[in-house]
């Protein structure tokens, strides 16, 4: 048997270095061959190494509603795509669930602008804009796999503005016809995440061919509302970026399939449910301050109209 060492250079690269040969290794094909499957296992702990620093590297899961009861029930992956993907791919995500001797579990999720790709038995699927709450029901056990599209990026391969797809969902092979099945069966097959991202990374690449640099100013404009909840008016988002109401308008109904009204009214309440979720004690008359909500009232009566129940109701549920 060959003793190897195995090192890093800075570049990364792995590189095996032989010390002695004994043991069996009677021949240069022998040491080619122990050396070669080596080198395999490196490169896969590699990948491996690369996959869990891009996940650990992604923000929180912001959306998901009552986190803490949904992570007693099913465990949730995220890996940011490779680099030639990242002017399409938001991020690769992955639900595994067990509840076999379990009530079913109904996981609710106040969603971005973006849309979705779900691999899972029988029924991938392609999911537009949300403009409400997004719910899935996890029974028995299971896995969906995912790829989140960044804002906009999905309307090259849609072919139609992403308004068509708002509020609707459409089985995976109405774009891609026989080779979804095909890649259904081949993700599902995977024993890790890992090796799913690999192949769904790959697919992806064999279809977006085509980048729309507006992807860019999109994913700009909602970076800025995600992190100014308190930009009021589709006016005062015009303005910080130079645009026309009008021109906000015809851009956001085309590649995101909502308005920026809705837009700027999403980002708000994902930062109410957010902090609330992170403080259930909040003063929520102090909230609707900070948020700038003329009343509480007012505040409350949007948090119901989407999430379903008051704050207050909410924040006791958690």
């Amino acid at each position: 048997m060959i003793s190897i060492f195995i090192s890093f250079w800075a570049t990364k690269r792995p590189q095996l270095l032989l010390i002695s040969n004994h043991f069996g290794a009677t021949s240069m094909h022998d040491t080619e061959h122990i050396q070669s499957e080596c080198l395999c296992i490196v490169k896969m702990r590699h990948i491996q190494d690369k996959a869990m620093a891009s996940q650990t590297s992604l923000p929180h899961a912001r959306g998901i509603l009552k986190q803490q009861k949904g992570f007693e029930r099913f465990q949730l992956f995220r890996q940011a795509p490779p680099a030639d993907l990242v002017p399409w791919i938001e991020n690769f995500w992955a639900v595994r669930w067990d509840l076999r001797d379990q009530p079913p579990y109904t996981q609710q999720i106040l969603p971005h602008p973006n849309v979705g790709v779900s691999i899972e038995d029988k029924a991938s699927r392609i999911v537009g804009p949300v403009s409400g709450i997004f719910s899935y029901t996890l029974e028995e056990q299971g896995v969906v796999f995912g790829t989140k599209f960044k804002p906009g990026a999905f309307v090259d391969l849609w072919n139609q503005p992403m308004s068509s797809l708002t509020d609707k969902e459409y089985p995976l092979e109405h774009l891609f016809g026989p080779r979804a099945h095909t890649l259904e069966a081949d993700v599902l097959s995977k024993d890790t995440e890992e090796e799913m991202t690999l192949l769904m990374a790959d697919f992806w690449r064999s279809v977006l061919t085509s980048y729309d640099p507006i992807i860019e100013d999109l994913c700009s404009l909602i970076d800025l509302l995600a992190n100014t909840p308190t930009l009021l008016k589709v006016e005062d988002l015009a303005a910080q970026t130079d645009r026309s109401v009008r021109s906000l308008q015809r851009l956001f109904k085309h590649y995101l399939g909502v308005s920026p009204k809705w837009a700027i009214k999403r980002y708000r309440l994902l930062e109410a449910a957010e902090r609330i979720a992170n403080a259930p004690d909040t003063d929520l008359s102090q909230l609707a301050l900070e948020l700038e909500y003329f009343d509480q009232a007012h505040f409350t009566r949007d948090f119901k109209s989407i999430i379903g129940v008051p704050p207050a109701r909410y924040a006791s549920q958690l």
